[in-house]
This record gives structure tokens, sequence and C-alpha cells, in this order.
């Protein structure tokens, strides 16, 4: 097995923390747009629990970006 060289991981975990910090930006200010931008066009999202007492899938960008806003302001997702 191969190890990935640090500079790789490092900059891996910065990404992944940058990531985070503009999700969690995004939806503290409620901004779709925001939101938006940090998903594939593509994107799907399946909630198992997490943030709604359902299972349920959304698909697309815009639904997703709905359904993560209306479902964090609701149970209080934050950081």
């Amino acid at each position: 097995m191969t190890s990935m060289p640090s500079t790789a991981v490092q900059q891996a975990s910065q990404i992944a923390s940058r990531w985070l910090e503009l999700f969690n930006a995004a939806l503290s200010t409620r901004n779709p747009t925001r939101l938006n931008a940090l998903f594939h066009p593509d994107s799907h999202w399946r909630d198992l629990l997490a943030l709604t007492w359902t299972f349920d899938t959304v698909s697309g960008r815009d639904s997703l970006s709905s359904a993560l806003l209306e479902a964090a302001s609701r149970c209080g997702a934050r950081n």
C-alpha cells in the first residue's frame, strides 16, 4: 500500500476545511446563491435521518439548496 505525500494530505485537509467553512457560512446566512456555488448542478443529497426524521433524496443543485436551508433552519444546524 502506498501512502499519499504529506503535502497532498495537507492540501486535501485544507480544501475540505475551506469547503466546510463556506458551507457553514452559507447555511448561517441562509444564502442559496452561496450554497449553490458549493455543489455540482447534478448533485444529489440523501438525508438519512440527519436533518429530518425521514429518508429523503433531493436531486439538483437548486432543490438541494432549498431543502438544506429549510432543514437546517428547522433543526438549528450549525458548526
